[in-house]
């Protein structure tokens, strides 16, 4: 295993934590000279818009350098965020949008006390109980005092479980990738003589 404080990542993350310090280099930024150019690099909560991060960004030596601190980072909004990397020309001050992206900031899990689950393993969390908790309440609908409520069916309990387990399953199988701990998925493979 690497080093994760001398063998620097060499592309932006794809997911952060709240309160880590973040850290990686872009080596292939050869074109834009350091000390001709420079880099900045922000980053846009998608749901709301007004809500933003950015890196430092250090030259260093032929490459550039961004940084999250986690004295920062530990104040983030969680979400969904666009960041964009821009350059600089240092000779007129010219500014153009180099590379676009998505990061995911999430709570640390050891520094919140609240609900760490997406929202689709929650949704098969809540499903699961519903469905083992059908068999003693079979009524889909009754009404009081002239208001009247409709449960779903086991037909649609199951198919809202089905929908949302697909999603939670395609999560695991992204964090395992993520981690090179495979898919998890099995591949067969059969061999047959030819001869």
């Amino acid at each position: 295993m690497a080093n994760i404080f001398t063998d620097i990542p060499n592309k932006e993350p794809i997911l952060i934590y709240k309160g880590e310090t973040v850290v990686w280099k872009r080596t292939d930024l050869t074109d834009y000279a350091v000390g001709s150019y420079a880099m900045s690099w922000q980053a846009r909560l998608e749901s709301n818009g007004g809500t933003t991060f950015s890196a430092t960004v250090t030259e260093v030596d032929d490459y550039y350098k961004f940084t999250l601190d986690n004295s920062a980072t530990g104040g983030y909004t969680t979400g969904d965020y666009f960041w964009v990397l821009k350059v600089t020309q240092s000779s007129d001050s010219e500014e153009r949008i180099l590379e676009t992206g998505k990061i995911t900031v999430k709570d640390n899990y050891f520094g919140t006390t609240g609900d760490t689950r997406s929202h689709a393993k929650i949704m098969v969390d809540k499903l699961e109980s519903l469905i083992e908790g059908k068999a003693d309440s079979d009524v889909s609908s009754y009404a009081i005092a002239g208001r009247s409520l409709n449960k779903l069916t086991p037909e649609e309990l199951i198919t809202w479980y089905n929908f949302y387990k697909s999603k939670y399953q395609q999560e695991v199988k992204e964090f395992r990738i993520s981690r090179n701990e495979g898919s998890g998925a099995v591949v067969k493979v059969r061999f047959d003589d030819i001869s």
